[in-house]
């Protein structure tokens, strides 16, 4: 084995997850980082029991967990291997970041996804929100909604083809894949039919 083989290897896994970390968190994928960029990453996020077995549905192989692996696993194997030989070194480097992984996914499974709710199986026909980025003719926008308590965004069109600026208060009449197909609310309600008054 190449003496320069397992240093090669730790610090590869420290920067490549290092380096990853931050573009995933800087992204926002996985909606926990702070720069929201419209759809980017916006994957349905299962709410269910908050224990870390089965939990949401999320695997532990999931990429934080990988990228938490990788950046330990590297400090960890680059901290020790010239102190201990480089097999003891790399013994608990894998150690180390396996624990490391799992505590990642534990905290994302307890506390990060925690309320979080799967909502492209329910009824959100019908459901009013707010055009957060303009709709331009036949181009799609962004629509804030709330549902249950969760505040969400969605990409959005206009039911006309017609632009819909910031701010206006609109309807959405059909949602697929994540893309609501929206109407004004003033034309929404001028179409509902009216009842007879009385006899």
């Amino acid at each position: 084995m190449s003496p320069d083989l397992l240093p090669n290897l730790f610090a590869l896994c420290f920067w490549f997850g290092a380096a990853a970390t931050v573009l995933t968190f800087v992204l926002g994928i996985g909606h926990h980082g702070p720069l929201h960029l419209p759809h980017l990453g916006h994957a349905p996020v299962h709410a269910g029991s908050p224990g870390p077995t089965g939990a949401a549905g999320l695997s532990p192989f999931n990429l934080t967990s990988i990228l938490a692996f990788l950046v330990i696993f590297g400090a960890v194997g680059l901290a020790l291997q010239g102190g201990l030989g480089g097999v003891i070194a790399l013994l608990l480097a894998i150690f180390s970041g396996l624990v490391a992984g799992w505590l990642a996914f534990v905290f994302i499974t307890r506390f990060l996804m925690r309320g979080e709710t799967y909502l492209s199986d329910e009824p959100i026909v019908g459901t009013v929100g707010t055009i957060s980025i303009p709709i331009g003719a036949g181009r799609v926008g962004e629509i804030m909604y709330t549902r249950r308590g969760v505040r969400r965004s969605d990409g959005a069109r206009s039911l006309d083809g017609q632009a819909i600026e910031t701010g206006a208060q609109v309807v959405i009449v059909g949602y697929d894949h994540g893309l609501a197909t929206v109407q004004r609310w003033d034309d929404f309600v001028a179409e509902i039919p009216r009842g007879k008054d009385g006899p």
